[in-house]
């Protein structure tokens, strides 16, 4: 069965994220990969209520939560490369780019933590439209939530956001 053509879109971002320090393990790629794909859905869902770019406080909290995640500062080029990818992807094939992205987050507590994040950065501008909180609902079913387990796992999220 043939990939879709955002498939090679994805890949391509994440090389171009991975190049710069390949982990040396596979479990360490794996999860390289895991959480390049949490960040790829809260870029989704953070852009899908504008056309042109993402707000700078998203951005910023993008940023932030990658080198929280790696544990490293994020090379803001690299970053933009891989968000450039992201674009590509999401235009080609939306669906495609979030399917391909939920399985690479897979079956564990990642799933939680990427819903969680994703609102979070939606929610970095202050401003939680209702295009996004589609795109969130679209994302928790995407990741196997029932609709009253991703409400509070989002209404959590925007508290710890007013702390």
């Amino acid at each position: 069965m043939a990939q879709p053509e955002a498939s090679s879109a994805w890949e391509k971002g994440r090389k171009s994220f991975n190049s710069r320090s390949a982990p040396s393990g596979r479990d360490e790629q794996d999860s390289l990969a895991r959480i390049q794909a949490v960040m790829a859905v809260a870029y989704w869902v953070a852009t899908s209520d504008d056309e042109e770019e993402m707000d700078s406080d998203e951005y910023d909290a993008i940023v932030d939560t990658f080198a929280e995640l790696l544990g490293e500062d994020v090379d803001e080029d690299e970053l933009e490369s891989t968000i450039a990818a992201w674009d590509e992807a999401i235009e080609e094939d939306e669906e495609a780019f979030l399917e391909e992205a939920v399985g690479a987050i897979g079956q564990g507590p990642m799933r939680r933590q990427a819903l969680e994040i994703a609102t979070v950065v939606a929610a970095a501008d202050d401003d939680l439209s209702d295009i996004e909180e589609e795109a969130l609902g679209e994302l928790a079913t995407a990741l196997g939530f029932a609709d009253r387990e991703s409400e509070r796992i989002i209404e959590k999220a925007l508290e710890s956001l007013e702390e």
